[in-house]
């Protein structure tokens, strides 16, 4: 597979994510006419801005970086965008499924449970993806060399 479309497909799985997520998050606004929306859309769309600024950047750039594919950086990138999306999607589905199920005098998950959720917990596991993303999206950020130039030296 090409680094250019390992890329694509990052970006879509991302994409996909986020508009599920946010779909999660109508669901819950039509079992509780209560619950309020627009906080928690705006987390979402702060979770993804950075991500999704990466990707897109080096997706719609002419002179993308040039990365090296084998099979462990592929399933470091296509890995890492599983769990922390699956994170993220999962934890909402589960809240709404448990809104949906829950009878009478069960267990119930507030609003501010959900809202704590996404305001704290993804943002602070934002490491899982870092890795990836700077190695396929922003590449080797060292500067070319001349031909017959000096070339650079380690420090000591």
């Amino acid at each position: 597979m090409s680094a250019e479309r390992a890329r694509w497909i990052t970006l879509l799985a991302y994409l996909a994510c986020l508009l599920t997520s946010i779909a999660l998050l109508f669901v819950k606004q039509f079992q509780q006419s209560d619950f309020h929306i627009v906080e928690s859309v705006m987390n979402l769309v702060g979770l993804y801005a950075v991500p999704l600024s990466i990707i897109v950047t080096a997706v719609s750039s002419s002179r993308a970086p040039r990365t090296d594919v084998t099979g462990t950086t592929l399933i470091l990138l296509f890995g890492s965008t599983v769990i922390w999306n699956g994170l993220i999607v999962g934890v909402l589905a589960y809240y709404d499924w448990a809104n949906l199920s829950a009878t009478p005098g069960s267990v119930h998950f507030s609003d501010l449970v959900a809202e704590n959720f996404l305001a704290s917990v993804p943002g602070k596991l934002t490491f899982l993806i870092g890795g990836a993303l700077t190695y396929f999206f922003v590449g080797d950020t060292s500067k070319p060399t001349v031909p017959g130039g000096p070339q650079p030296t380690a420090p000591v």
